[in-house]
């Protein structure tokens, strides 16, 4: 098998993959809409041939006329009804195909692991949910249908045409193959260029969304110059990937394209020449000129639909790249170990960015009602313990819950009885109170305020207050307490806080160091990444990194 082969073979698994979710939906639109339209365009090819013949032929009455003319228009209205029907279930498909490609893309986006989905920045992901998305879909169906029409209505115009003329129609077939051969060309570097053109979409997308959600600090340090510079350089290269597709394109319209109308025009005396020399009968050259100027339209068409299909194959294989990404660790456990076991427990934990290694050989246990903190430099491991344990970190070693190895537990289960309140906290559009909610949705009025007063924020805000985007009506020490807030309505029995107290003043920080202490005092394992001497204070243990 060679590697043309090999190459094929995967393009179709890939295609497979989408293909199989209405199967039935896009065999009918893929064979259909082609078979209906080359039947229309014969009826109406060979109607025309006949209503010539019949004018040619003095004893025809007009009556005849009339009814050859009636059944040459209920057929055409019946083959181009079913052509109409077939191109709809083609676009059906591709609409549902498109759906259900950003709906997995959405799904492991959110569901894989976070080592896996942090590879692709906002910009990418945007790209490969948006563009790359419709193109994978338009693969499976515009461009295979594209790809087979001119096959099966080429072959029938081809075969129509012999049986009129036998050397017309081998001069048709070579001009095909010709037309065919010179769209290799275009279509490697079509391939290429289109590649191009979504690296260099992503990046600007990702440069754009950057420069929206830091505008704030983009002027309060006086970068506005900058930021647009460097925005208009990624336009700039993006363009210019456009301008290189635009001059192929219309290179092959002053070359590729100019041969195949210069040819099928050619057919129109070549005919007309044969019927001079009594080989063809006029309504034969009129139905030889019409189906002649067709093909070569089709068949030009056949290399710009190959040409989308390999380029539009990228798109496939980046919507595939998502797609494949496994689930987060799906794994359950049934039981607990024994009561006597720590609550949680390191065990020679290494953990891991790539082949980068940040944390080597780290042992260390926490129990029920105590509450352990974490100080040190800046890039000493302190946040990549916690990620570690939450699945948002690769690590090798073992890592105990109750004393199961977390691996063992579906990482959905061990999310709720771990609560973490990173640095920077995400805000979700809404309320106040639909960002507390968050942690339980089913939490009751009481709950909620309790909630809220135990982490600081039931004076300043209004649970109805709008946190706006990105919590932008917030500031920093509001977004740590609503993020508080909401990680105390989850009732977790770990509980874990990124510099919980380092945006706030010092009453505020007073209140959340006595809800530390009642959480404590409840049972609750905590555990606090800080800097803050007075926050460390209130610690059993403190662990210096």
């Amino acid at each position: 098998m060679d590697i043309r082969e090999v190459m094929y073979m995967k393009a179709t698994k890939k295609m497979i993959r989408i293909i199989k979710q209405r199967p039935i939906l896009w065999i009918i639109g893929i064979l259909g809409y082609p078979v209906t339209t080359l039947v229309a365009r014969l009826i109406y090819a060979y109607g025309y041939e006949k209503y010539v013949e019949k004018l040619e032929d003095t004893s025809i009455t007009l009556m005849n006329i009339v009814l050859l003319l009636v059944l040459i228009f209920v057929s055409l209205i019946i083959a181009n009804l079913l052509e109409y029907i077939t191109a709809f279930l083609i676009k059906l498909f591709r609409l549902s195909a498109r759906a259900n490609i950003q709906q997995e893309i959405y799904s492991k986006m959110q569901n894989g692991p976070i080592t896996e989905t942090s590879k692709y920045d906002n910009g990418e992901a945007l790209t490969r949910y948006n563009t790359d998305s419709e193109l994978a879909a338009a693969m499976v169906t515009d461009d295979v249908v594209l790809s087979i029409y001119p096959i099966i209505v080429g072959l029938g115009y081809i075969t129509s045409i012999m049986l009129v003329n036998i050397y017309i129609g081998i001069m048709v077939l070579i001009i095909g193959i010709l037309i065919i051969f010179f769209n290799k060309y275009f279509i490697k570097y079509h391939k290429k260029l289109n590649r191009m053109h979504l690296d260099a979409e992503a990046k600007f997308m990702n440069l754009y969304q950057n420069t929206v959600r830091g505008k704030m600090s983009i002027r309060l340090i006086n970068a506005e110059k900058k930021i647009s510079s460097k925005l208009q350089d990624k336009a700039k290269d993006l363009k210019s990937v456009e301008d290189k597709m635009g001059k192929l394109e219309s290179y092959k319209i002053i070359t590729l394209d100019l041969f195949s109308y210069t040819c099928s025009t050619l057919m129109i005396p070549i005919a007309c020449l044969f019927s001079a020399r009594g080989y063809m009968t006029i309504p034969e050259v009129i139905l030889v000129t019409q189906l002649c100027r067709d093909i070569v339209v089709h068949i030009s068409g056949f290399g710009r639909a190959v040409s989308n299909l390999k380029s539009h194959e990228i798109s496939l294989d980046r919507v595939l790249d998502i797609m494949d990404i496994d689930d987060e660790n799906n794994g359950i456990s049934l039981s607990y170990g024994e009561e006597n076991e720590p609550l949680l427990k390191y065990e020679n934990v290494r953990v891991l960015y790539g082949d980068k290694c940040v944390l080597d050989n780290i042992s260390l246990e926490f129990s029920e009602g105590e509450i352990v903190m974490f100080s040190g430099q800046s890039g000493c491991g302190k946040s990549s313990l916690i990620k570690a344990l939450l699945g948002f970190a690769e690590y090798n070693g073992k890592i105990l819950y109750k004393g199961i190895d977390i691996r063992n537990f579906s990482i959905q289960e061990l999310r709720k009885e771990v609560s973490y309140v990173p640095e920077k906290a995400d805000m979700f559009e809404g309320t106040v109170l639909d960002n507390i909610l968050y942690g339980d949705f089913d939490a009751t009025r009481e709950q909620i305020m309790d909630a809220l007063s135990k982490a600081a924020i039931h004076k300043e805000l209004d649970m109805d207050y709008e946190v706006g985007s990105e919590g932008i009506n917030l500031s920093g020490g509001q977004k740590q307490r609503v993020a508080i807030a909401r990680s105390l309505m989850k009732q977790a029995s770990v509980i874990i806080l990124d510099e919980p107290t380092a945006a706030l003043d010092s009453e505020s920080e007073k209140i959340i160091l006595e809800t530390l202490k009642e959480l404590k005092n409840q049972g609750k394992c905590i555990i606090a990444i800080t800097h803050r001497e007075s926050t460390l204070a209130i610690a059993d243990r403190v662990i210096y990194m």
